[in-house]
């Protein structure tokens, strides 16, 4: 069975499952560690966010091809309780290099609604909501 599974989100059409069960499965281990461990991974998870090798893939892949990576690796965020708390001009460069607008919207009001007292939050929340072309904002 985990060599058949193994295979199927291993199968270059199926990275749109592999992406969904990304999505599940991670908030999900997230949830079951220890707040200093999740602590400890969000240096690492903005490392990994911010490599440049992640431009190699196109970011209007074909339907084919399933999702970018930042984008499931940002959506997979989105779904953790609590939240990773990122930088707010990563959340920033990732909306505008890698088309994930939806999920970085969704963090940085989140933080907003958390830390109302850091205006950086809100910055950036302007920010891609006039790039959107959202001016009920």
């Amino acid at each position: 069975l985990v060599h058949a599974v193994r295979e199927l989100l291993h199968d270059d059409e199926s990275n749109a499952l592999a992406a969904s069960v990304w999505c599940d499965v991670f908030p999900a281990m997230w949830a079951t560690l220890a707040e200093a461990d999740q602590l400890a991974l969000v240096k690492p998870i903005m490392q990994l966010l911010a490599k440049d090798f992640h431009k190699a893939q196109p970011v209007a892949p074909a339907p084919t091809a399933g999702p970018h990576v930042v984008q499931t690796l940002l959506e997979s965020l989105v779904r953790c309780e609590p939240m990773p708390k990122l930088p707010a001009p990563l959340y920033k460069f990732l909306s505008r290099h890698y088309a994930c607008w939806s999920p970085a919207v969704a963090c940085l009001e989140t933080h907003a609604a958390l830390a109302p007292a850091e205006p950086e939050w809100f910055d950036a929340l302007a920010d891609l909501q006039e790039q959107l072309g959202d001016m009920d904002a």
